[in-house]
């Protein structure tokens, strides 16, 4: 059976999935009969992926699931896929659905990119419970499930039941050089070099609070500001804790930034200070583009990175410890220094190509599995 595939996601800009999203999919699979990639949105056309057929679902709101869901199925049926590659909690639970309203059921590989029980710790609402069994009894039943680190997968094995066969952990791609756009206008005043940024969406679990806390301690230390790069619904409150700290002047919010790279150019320091995470984008950029980095060991990719010494790694939560490895780090250029070599070595791991290898593999393996399964071989 030769493989028709559908990649599907939530669109081709954005953060983290997004992006590996647009970057990878035009590389897989390339032996495939057919390929056409679907985004829950719209379709703005100077971001399609090159070679692939490309349709937007029209998602705008909670309402639309069902549509969604509708023309998903219409497009899996009339093209006749036999496997779909979906990324993300909802484009993977929309594929799900999809998948399971077919007559000849495709192959079904999900990625993962986040801890999701250790996610829904920091809002244990109803919908949360509910996006956990929907995201359970899909990975236990998906051909494959592709975590992008080892916290993810223990996730997926001990609380969710999938069999540890069926969960392998892939790395996020790094852009294969420092893509630093000189075109690009910053419009904030001129650089320090002591400048620390840090990116993610503004909400819970993901340590703003305690690095804002953290940079109100050194801020007599350091010169420079704290670039904070992102939306979401704490923006106001995290504002206002900056204000109560007295720095609202150095703590700048920029919004959501499509590219980091020319951040990265101007920033001394990288600072991720989540409580979770799968394998954070903007910390494997900033080694790659030699910024040493704080980090928190959110994630076992953390630890094996400070392990090399490729990074700072401090606990999550402490503000004391995050303070003090900034404080240490601004003034030790020699160990900065240090970070950044080990820093680079281990980003050169991450290339486009080994991962798209990788992933390519699993993929094929789903369909071979599942006409296995279907031939009744197994």
């Amino acid at each position: 059976m030769k493989m028709r595939v559908a990649f599907v996601g939530t669109g081709f800009t954005g953060g983290g999935a997004q992006h590996h999203f647009a970057r990878i999919a035009p590389y897989l699979c390339q032996q495939a009969e057919y390929r056409i990639a679907i985004v829950l949105g719209n379709i703005e056309s100077q971001y399609v992926p090159p070679g692939l057929d490309c349709v937007g679902l029209g998602y705008n709101g909670v309402s639309d699931y069902l549509l969604v869901l509708y023309r998903l199925w219409r497009i899996l049926k009339l093209n006749r896929i036999n496997l779909i590659y979906s990324i993300s909690r909802c484009p993977n639970i929309v594929a799900y659905c999809a998948s399971r309203l077919l007559r000849q059921r495709p192959a079904l590989v999900l990625g993962e990119n986040t801890q999701p029980i250790a996610a829904y710790s920091f809002k244990p609402d109803v919908i949360g419970r509910f996006w956990l069994h929907c995201q359970r009894l899909m990975h236990k039943r998906a051909e494959v499930t592709l975590c992008n680190s080892e916290s993810c997968k223990r996730e997926m094995v001990d609380g969710f039941g999938v069999a540890p066969n069926r969960v392998h952990v892939v790395g996020n791609p790094v852009p294969p050089s420092p893509h630093f756009d000189e075109g690009v206008e910053l419009h904030v005043p001129p650089v320090d070099p002591e400048d620390i940024l840090a990116a993610s969406r503004l909400v819970e679990g993901k340590g703003l609070e305690e690095l804002i806390m953290a940079f109100s301690r050194v801020s007599k230390n350091v010169n420079g500001r704290l670039f904070i790069l992102g939306e979401g619904p704490l923006k106001a409150y995290l504002e206002s804790m900056a204000q109560c700290c007295g720095i609202a002047e150095r703590v700048i919010f920029p919004g959501w930034v499509e590219n980091a790279a020319p951040w990265l150019r101007r920033a001394g320091l990288v600072v991720h200070p989540s409580h979770w995470e799968g394998l954070p984008n903007l910390v494997l950029e900033a080694m790659s583009a030699g910024v040493p980095v704080v980090a928190t060991n959110c994630t076992s990719w953390i630890m094996a990175f400070a392990e090399e010494r490729a990074l700072k790694m401090v606990a999550v939560g402490d503000v004391d410890e995050i303070a003090n490895a900034i404080r240490y780090l601004m003034a030790s250029p020699y160990e900065r220094l240090d970070l950044v070599k080990n820093g680079r070595r281990v980003a050169a791991r991450f290339k486009v190509e080994e991962i798209i290898r990788q992933r390519d593999g699993y993929l094929w393996e789903a369909m071979r599995s599942r006409n296995t399964v279907v031939g009744g071989i197994a």
